[in-house]
């Protein structure tokens, strides 16, 4: 009886994610793609380090089946900046973990116009609006990697040019930032752009 099925019309994560954002009745909320699964603590320790400054606290990961492998890095700060995510954080890929409903539907919440890489254009807009966005380091989020199978993350050509969208979204939306970020903003369209033609050479 807690579970409420949100029918709809399929077009892609972005629009469902929203969908469910507006149906939400809490202040905070948690997304779980229908793949993967959270471990049974993982909600309990969230709130428990959830902060008052937090507009998200993203979970750690670590692949299944099989051993398990840590997918979060360990980088030294526990709050996402935008410079962490034009440079080594770049490919990080939440969310995975607590979010404020307020403060992601002022934003926007997830765009509709990127076939994936929603969580990574979500996230350069909140650094970029100067929300707090931490990391529970502690992976209690299991994201599944089965091999060979055809995911919409898995798909690199169809993943890096969504990354490139974004960042041309960023700075269509915030060009003075993107000039002050201007030699890493630079040097990451540049990475994007030559994985995203390795991995179209790869698939001919």
């Amino acid at each position: 009886p807690q579970i409420r099925v949100i029918p709809g019309p399929a077009r892609g994560v972005g629009p469902a994610r929203n969908h469910g954002l507006g149906a939400c009745k809490t202040p905070l909320v948690c997304f779980l793609d229908s793949d993967d699964e959270l471990k049974p603590e993982a909600l309990e320790m969230a709130l428990s380090a959830w902060e008052v400054s937090d507009t998200m606290l993203i979970f750690s990961a670590e692949q299944f089946p099989g051993s398990p492998k840590l997918l979060t890095k360990k980088t030294p700060p526990n709050q996402f900046s935008l410079s962490g995510l034009l440079g080594d954080d770049s490919d990080f890929n939440p969310p995975w973990g607590l979010a404020r409903v307020d403060h992601l539907q002022a934003i926007g919440a997830f765009t509709d116009e990127l076939p994936c890489a929603v969580d990574y254009d979500l996230l350069l807009r909140l650094c970029a609006e100067g929300r707090t966005v931490r990391c529970l380091r502690t992976p209690v989020y299991r994201y599944r990697r089965e091999p060979n199978a055809e995911t919409v993350s898995s798909n690199q050509v169809r993943n890096y040019l969504a990354r490139l969208h974004a960042l041309s979204r960023l700075k269509d939306n915030h060009p003075g930032l993107v000039r002050s970020h201007q030699v890493c903003f630079n040097q990451i369209r540049v990475r994007f752009l030559l994985r995203f033609c390795a991995a179209q050479q790869a698939m001919r």
